[in-house]
């Protein structure tokens, strides 16, 4: 560690964070967090150092662990056949956006995440069930569930809509 202190100094680093694994008396390794803050005199020289070594081993299993969910659920998805699967929060802002149903209609699923309807209603104005769809976001962040049955280009939609619910609040829908 202090190969890379001195390393940093000679850079002009005087903050930083870093990853590293310790290793405990007993021999548990700790994925740790360390950030790394050095003040200089006038001169130029090292006056002091502040270093806040966290452990984060749990949160980065945690995240790996969720990830897993996360690849399983999205293979599932993406999977089923003529189906897509979209998450909204109460700004109706889509938070989870995937399935093979969204490729047939040219939208960009990644870039849909983080966007409001109202936006993506303006990225393709053509599309003529708006305004249904719109009546449905909001019948769902109302509480009820909606059925809808949409004629398309070669086929009948069959959209489902549910709302979301924390603790008895409904926090979205999908």
């Amino acid at each position: 560690i202090m190969e890379l202190v001195s390393q940093k100094m000679a850079d002009g680093i005087h903050n930083w964070t870093m990853d590293t694994i310790m290793v405990t008396k007993n021999g548990r390794e700790l994925e740790v967090e360390s950030s790394i803050s050095i003040s200089f005199d006038e001169a130029g020289a090292p006056l002091e150092s502040l270093a806040i070594i966290r452990d984060v081993t749990t949160q980065r299993h945690a995240k790996q662990e969720q990830d897993i969910i996360e690849a399983r659920y999205r293979n599932i998805v993406q999977s089923l056949p003529h189906t897509s699967i979209i998450l909204f929060d109460t700004d109706m802002r889509y938070i989870l956006v995937d399935g093979s149903d969204l490729k047939v209609y040219g939208l960009p699923h990644p870039a849909l995440v983080g966007q409001r309807l109202t936006y993506i209603m303006q990225m393709t104005p053509n599309y003529l069930h708006w305004d249904s769809l719109l009546k449905a976001h909001e019948a769902t962040l109302a509480g009820k569930i909606v059925d809808l049955e949409l004629p398309d280009i070669d086929r009948i939609l069959r959209l489902q809509f549910s709302p979301l619910k924390s603790d008895g609040d409904i926090t979205g829908g999908m």
